[in-house]
């Protein structure tokens, strides 16, 4: 659906029926109309003419709001359950997110759900040692009165920002680490994840 954006303040409402597994974006095009390309072999891409003296024009949200029927058999979605596990949640009542966690035994929690965080993502082994610094990272968070979710993300974003997440080294021949490397090469060049325990035993 297009929208002629005017130079007043408006309100633009839409209406969106998504199947399984799409979604929807909003995005501008600049005047004039850029040209759609998709030379032979190659992916599409938009060709915009010269920018013109002053630039093209803009616009800016103030505010985006999305409402829609959640199916309540499938909520909260896996993602949230992969962050989260099966922790739950209410309405926030102070921090940066939307919703908070209820946990009896927040630093236990933390702790289990962090391990299992790195377990599914790391590309190589993760040291004791490694994880219980991430562990400090979210427990010291917890004790400043960070919410627990908060906290957890803030671990997270940790370890996907390390080098061991970020680079897959190369060990020495001969070494368990260099047979670990291989199947993590190995399955990222064919399935662009970790490997899974049967390419482990291998």
């Amino acid at each position: 659906e297009t929208f002629d954006i005017q130079p007043e303040v408006g309100i633009y409402e839409t209406t969106i029926l998504l199947k399984q597994n799409e979604t929807f974006e909003y995005s501008l095009l600049g005047l004039p109309v850029p040209r759609a390309i998709n030379p032979r072999n190659a992916p599409l891409y938009y060709d915009f003419p010269p920018m013109p003296e002053g630039g093209h024009p803009g616009v800016a949200f103030q505010w985006l709001e999305i409402t829609g029927p959640l199916d309540s058999e499938t909520w909260p979605p896996a993602s949230h359950q992969r962050l989260f596990g099966e922790l739950p949640m209410r309405a926030a009542e102070k921090g940066t997110l939307p919703i908070e966690l209820i946990s009896t035994q927040p630093a236990e929690d933390a702790k289990r759900l962090l391990r299992r965080f790195i377990q599914r993502a790391e590309r190589v082994p993760t040291s004791e040692d490694m994880i219980q610094i991430y562990e400090r990272l979210v427990t010291d968070e917890l004790e400043a009165g960070t919410p627990l979710a908060e906290a957890l993300l803030s671990g997270y974003t940790a370890f996907l920002c390390s080098a061991p997440f970020l680079y897959l080294p190369e060990p020495r021949a001969g070494t368990p680490q260099r047979e670990y490397a291989v199947a993590a090469r190995l399955s990222h060049f064919l399935g662009n994840t970790r490997p899974d325990d049967e390419l482990k035993r291998l």
